[in-house]
């Protein structure tokens, strides 16, 4: 069996670029030369021109045709079980087929987007040394972001930050900041928008999600029912995927980035706020962790 596996050309040709594809991320300097600032602007930019005019999102389609496919796939399968023809469909040849399936989609997505975990970063572009931090560190920061959203309570208005919620606006707002922030971070240059309102919305609350990146058709879904304060630091996050920076903490940090110089006060203070949320609940789970050590 195995050894006609070997014989198989195309599934030679789809493991020969499987490893070179792990051989060539084992080198952070030349994925970051290479690919991301290389192969990936291309294959990115060209998706985002091919599908960031739609309305809707193709990727959100993609999906549900790629879930549609599996359901009747294991319906039959189970079909088979129940009549006892399972071991009949069951074969060398079908185990084979799928095999390489599976190279092929780690192929697609691996060079679509996904060898930028492999690259350098946001900390080696801007020279950054990472240190490890304390719970204290934690209180301090939370203290220092509450202080500011203290101070910049009186420059907002609750009503007019309601203009998030048109989808427009808010999808204008966030590509508009992107190019204020790529005047002092030239890294951060971003064009041929592709940030569409996600199809899953009505059951996005089912899944836990606010938006997401699909590397197949470089489109940023965002979950629209979100409150409106969430709404800048995912629709920037989101953005950050799309230019490359696919490790979460980085792309969180870029959506910062963003923010912070954009005109929009509005949205600067309402990025605080999410990141302040999120800022205690990592204290609370790290004090509940030291708790359990010191036990």
């Amino acid at each position: 069996m195995f050894k006609s596996l070997f014989r198989d050309r195309y599934f030679l040709l789809l493991a020969s670029l499987v490893l070179f594809i792990k051989l060539f991320s084992l080198n952070q300097a030349w994925v970051e030369q290479y690919y991301t600032f290389g192969f990936y602007p291309i294959i990115s930019n060209t998706l985002r021109t091919l599908f960031g005019w739609i309305p809707f999102s193709i990727g959100d389609l993609v999906y549900i045709a790629a879930f549609i496919w599996l359901v009747l796939k294991t319906w039959k399968f189970l079909m088979l079980i129940k009549r006892r023809k399972a071991r009949e469909y069951l074969s060398w040849m079908l185990f084979r087929k799928y095999l390489k399936l599976v190279l092929l989609i780690y192929i697609i997505f691996t060079l679509f987007w996904g060898l930028n975990y492999y690259r350098q970063g946001i900390e080696k572009q801007l020279g950054l040394k990472l240190e490890t931090y304390s719970v204290d560190d934690l209180y301090s920061l939370t203290s220092v972001l509450q202080q500011r959203l203290n101070s910049y309570a009186e420059k907002i208005d609750s009503v007019q930050r309601l203009q998030y919620n048109r989808n427009n606006l808010l999808f204008t707002k966030g590509e508009e900041s992107f190019k204020i922030a790529q005047q002092q971070y030239p890294f951060l240059l971003y064009s041929a928008s592709s940030v569409k309102p996600s199809i899953f919305t009505p059951v996005g609350h089912w899944f836990g999600f606010t938006g997401y990146y699909n590397p197949f058709s470089a489109e940023a879904q965002i979950k629209t029912s979100i409150p409106v304060f969430l709404k800048p630091f995912v629709l920037t996050h989101e953005i950050a995927h799309q230019l490359g920076y696919a490790k979460e903490n980085e792309a969180s940090f870029v959506a910062y980035l963003t923010c912070k110089v954009s005109i929009d006060i509005n949205l600067f203070i309402l990025f605080i706020l999410k990141c302040t949320g999120m800022l205690f609940l990592n204290v609370r789970w790290q004090v509940i962790q030291h708790s359990f050590k010191t036990c």
